[in-house]
């Protein structure tokens, strides 16, 4: 079985590694799976699925396995498998038999000549000989970053199909340089290695388009929090300096706001509570002096209001200083949000109202304000408030909004509920999607007619489990239809497949063997010399 094939040289090249230095553990073998954890900067759930072919899929848990990509550890597990698979004794065991029979003045000779020919197992050798760290080696590092963003960078921009590889390579500098600096308690020079891959990325314009920024940024937050959690108030302070100081406008808008969120959870003592309260208070006056960025506004007023109540002030204070804020983004939604929770409900109607009389739709509110506001009224036992909230709702806000269509009922008797129901029918705007109404109602043949009038067979598909035990016939013609106006347009294999796919379900319909019988036969008589339609039909 030739698994190496699925993966990318330099991805097989660290897969072996991570096998040989012991990191694949927990390993079990099952006739159609293997299951594993390697430990990475973090311990990693390896799946792999089997099947007579060979390998049939692959899952971990890592960064890297999500975007889409065979990683270096389902490498390693692979390796590892292999290993047990043909009896071997695991190539880790033969390396540490080599060596223990191996003269010392030859191991040294070959040791040296490896670091000398490896940069990066010379400074995994360094991390180990030299316990306190060396600045010179992290310049190496440094210089490493540089030199995998000049490899992937042409005229400044890296494309969509250099961008896996250059964050493959980052990613591995944080395992190689940062974790075993972490392992062996050099967490200052750990923070440093993950400071440069992060900066690297402000620096650089790429096709992101598989997330791998977030990635490397989502990997150096792991990083600090887990140093951040045991670091001694000198390292603490260096963290803080470095964050605070990559929370402004010189680093892009993720970047900045990955910092900004290490540092609201990684830093509670109340020295830090009150620089970040005051930070944060001075980008919220700031954005909302110039460029009034919604987002970061949101972001601001949220973790302001964090912060204060780590410190410990009251509701009353909280709520005093956000009222400043009420017409600012999200400033306004996060008053109403507090009220809600407090059980403030006069408060609550009061705010929205308000918010709904000045047309405030931050990030599309207006439907949540409505729901909101009926919600209040009946916790308030506002009975007409709350019956004349639903109505507009569901026949103006989000007009065939099934769940407050429900909720609407349960405010009238059965036998006052049929004209209701009418009189909210005809108050549907004409674009309505009342089709899921019809089907609750058990309206059928309004369904039906729905379902026929409209171009396509999407809705007829969508609701036939109920239609084609009462109108089959109906249902029948309108497929029929549908794929004689698609057929009289040539078109490809796949779609030739897709009306014979059409076709044979039409076959298990009451009455449609016939129906079936007679489109094929016209369509050989109208179409022959399409050859694939042709060959497609042959399978029915």
């Amino acid at each position: 079985m030739n698994w190496e094939r699925l993966f990318k040289p330099h991805i097989l090249e660290r897969g072996m590694a991570y096998y040989c230095l012991g990191r694949v553990e927990d390993l079990e073998i099952y006739e159609d799976e293997i299951t594993a954890v390697v430990e990475g900067s973090e311990p990693y759930d390896v799946s792999i699925e089997l099947d007579e072919d060979g390998v049939s899929g692959m899952e971990c848990t890592c960064p890297y396995a999500e975007g889409g990509e065979n990683c270096k550890h389902m490498a390693a597990v692979l390796y590892a498998w292999q290993g047990k698979k043909t009896g071997s004794r695991g190539a880790d065991a033969q390396i540490r038999e080599a060596v223990e029979r191996a003269d010392e003045a030859l191991v040294r000779r070959f040791l040296v000549d490896a670091l000398l020919r490896d940069d990066r197992l010379w400074r995994r050798f360094m991390i180990e000989a030299q316990p306190d760290g060396d600045p010179l080696i992290l310049d190496d590092v440094e210089a490493a970053v540089d030199a995998i963003v000049d490899k992937y960078m042409a005229d400044g921009y890296i494309d969509y199909y250099e961008a896996d590889n250059f964050v493959s390579e980052l990613l591995d500098i944080l395992e190689d340089e940062a974790v075993p600096r972490m392992e062996h308690g050099q967490d200052l020079d750990a923070f440093r290695v993950s400071t440069f891959v992060f900066l690297a990325l402000n620096d650089i314009d790429m096709d992101d388009s598989n997330g791998g920024i977030t990635m490397i940024a989502s990997a150096c937050s792991s990083i600090w929090e887990q140093i951040a959690e045991r670091a001694d108030d000198d390292l603490q302070q260096e963290m803080f300096d470095w964050l605070t100081a990559n929370s402004d406008d010189t680093i892009i808008d993720y970047l900045e706001g990955c910092c900004a969120d290490t540092l609201m959870r990684c830093f509670d003592a109340p020295k830090y509570t009150e620089k970040l309260l005051n930070s944060e208070q001075e980008a919220l006056d700031r954005e909302l002096g110039s460029k009034n960025d919604s987002y970061l506004v949101r972001r601001c007023i949220q973790n302001c209001v964090r912060l204060m109540e780590k410190r410990g002030d009251s509701a009353e204070v909280v709520d005093a200083w956000l009222a400043q804020y009420r017409t600012a983004p999200f400033g306004r939604k996060m008053m109403i949000e507090r009220c809600r929770r407090a059980g403030k409900w006069a408060e609550t109607v009061a705010l929205l109202k308000e918010a709904l009389d000045q047309k405030e739709d931050p990030l599309g509110s207006e439907v949540y304000y409505h729901l909101q506001l009926k919600d209040a009224y009946a916790a308030l036992g506002w009975t007409d408030e709350y019956r004349n909230a639903l109505w507009k709702i569901v026949t103006e806000i989000a007009p065939a909004n099934m769940d407050v269509y429900r909720e609407y009922r349960t405010l009238f008797e059965p036998e006052n509920w049929i004209a209701e129901r009418e009189r909210l029918f005809a108050a549907l705007p004409r674009y309505a999607d009342v089709a899921a109404l019809y089907a609750d109602e058990e309206l059928y043949d309004r369904l039906l007619e729905r379902a026929l009038a409209q171009h396509g067979t999407y809705l007829l598909k969508q609701y036939e489990n109920v239609l084609v035990k009462r109108y089959p016939e109906q249902v029948l013609g309108k497929y029929a239809d549908a794929i004689k106006a698609e057929a009289r347009t040539t078109a490809d294999r796949t779609i030739y497949r897709g009306w014979v796919a059409t076709l044979k379900h039409m076959r298990k319909i009451s009455g449609g063997e016939a129906i079936v019988n007679e489109i094929v036969k016209t369509w050989r008589a109208q179409y022959p010399r399409r050859r694939a339609m042709m060959e497609e039909l042959d399978q029915l």
